[in-house]
């Protein structure tokens, strides 16, 4: 197991982001409206998202993050004990393929 996606930078806005009510959309069943900023400059991440779309895409940094800590770990742990399993190697890779995206 290689850690190669550990070492790809990401190349999206730098967190924290934060989701803000920017309005209202819709008149019979209307919705609140969110957009995503980052940094004290905030730079708008994202905008007219709904609040369950707008808390996942805030959290994106953080969760980025620990998925990174997380692979890390797992490889640690099953270079350490010197023994993997099919369904080790599988989450690696998954966690492989999922940072991949973002540092493509």
């Amino acid at each position: 197991m290689s850690n190669d996606s550990m070492s790809a930078a990401p190349k999206f806005t730098p967190g924290p982001w934060e989701e803000e009510i920017i309005g209202i959309y819709g008149n019979e069943n209307p919705v609140d409206v969110y957009e995503i900023t980052a940094g004290a400059g905030r730079v708008r991440v994202a905008e007219y998202l709904l609040e369950a779309d707008a808390r996942l895409i805030a959290a994106a940094p953080e969760l980025y993050a620990a998925l990174q800590a997380c692979q890390a770990e797992l490889i640690r742990v099953t270079t350490e004990v010197n023994k993997s399993s099919a369904y080790t190697d599988m989450i690696v890779s998954d966690a492989r393929a999922a940072l991949a995206k973002v540092s493509a």
